[in-house]
């Protein structure tokens, strides 16, 4: 039982990375279907290692539907945050001002610092679902 409790398995990231803009757009959705249900779940329990843990997720799910609204572009996605916000400032400012917010509101503030104001994480996860419901749009070219 020792060793073998602790054997790990690995994925190369070429197994499990998204690849296209939609692969990436349906990683958002599930990103964000997850965060919602945990900081729901965070609510109801009075857990807030998992209202973090949620907040975060929705936060990843504005970052891979970032990345899915850029390859469209034809463009690779960044490695930076601030890199992400440089390109957004010229091709879509109002995307660029919801990445921004979130990042600092539940990536920063929530996540990392653990100051969680409810209704302003419920405010942010609206925003961030209305951004990708619009790069959606945007991909599916509806």
């Amino acid at each position: 039982m020792g060793a073998e409790r602790w054997k790990v398995e690995y994925l190369r990231p070429s197994d499990t990375a998204p690849r296209s803009a939609l692969d990436r757009l349906e990683a958002a959705e599930e990103f964000l279907r997850i965060g919602i249900a945990e900081i729901g779940e965070g609510r109801r329990s009075l857990d807030y290692t998992r209202i973090r843990e949620g907040s975060e997720r929705v936060f990843h799910s504005l970052v891979e539907a970032t990345n899915a609204r850029l390859l469209k572009y034809g463009m690779s996605p960044p490695g930076q945050h601030r890199e992400t916000l440089d390109v957004l400032r010229g091709i879509d400012p109002e995307l660029k001002q919801v990445y921004e917010d979130t990042f600092a509101r539940l990536h920063v503030l929530v996540y990392y610092q653990g100051v969680i104001d409810i209704s302003e994480v419920e405010q942010t996860v609206k925003r961030v679902q209305r951004a990708v419901a619009r790069i959606r749009r945007f991909i599916k070219g509806r």
